[in-house]
């Protein structure tokens, strides 16, 4: 947005600790991104960015989360690790605090194991009872 002015700021929240805020418009939308890349000589790449619309894409490149073995993506949480993909040793694993459900098709829904007008393939239930479609 031209007509908005880019800010910086550091901010202390209630609590200890800064945040290092951006202001990139007033829009919520993905036109408004913090965006970064590299240059090389006239060509550019952009590698990582973030939109003002709440998505955040890694363009190019992967995650790396080194070497150590632990939970390393927290999908949801109340206090605990609830919902989750981590490490073990020689083990890659999933977290869930009720079923698993592999859906085929469609888009988010919020009631448990509702494929959002896709199709439900497998579901693997709390009392370890794994059903295919």
């Amino acid at each position: 947005e031209e007509s908005v002015p880019l800010t910086l700021g550091r901010v202390r929240p209630t609590g200890a600790g800064h945040l290092l805020r951006m202001r990139l418009g007033d829009g919520a939308d993905a036109n408004n991104r913090f965006v970064v890349g590299r240059q090389t000589g006239a060509a550019s790449a952009d590698l990582f960015e973030v939109g003002a619309d709440d998505v955040a894409h890694l363009r190019t490149g992967t995650f790396d989360f080194g070497q150590s073995t632990r939970q390393m993506i927290d999908l949801w949480s109340d206090g605990g690790h609830q919902y989750g993909i981590g490490v073990q040793a020689g083990t890659l694993y999933a977290r869930t605090g009720a079923d698993f459900c592999w859906f085929r098709g469609g888009a988010h829904a919020n009631g448990a194991g509702d494929p959002g007008g896709g199709s439900l393939v497998m579901r693997l239930d709390a009392g370890s009872r794994l059903t295919v479609s």
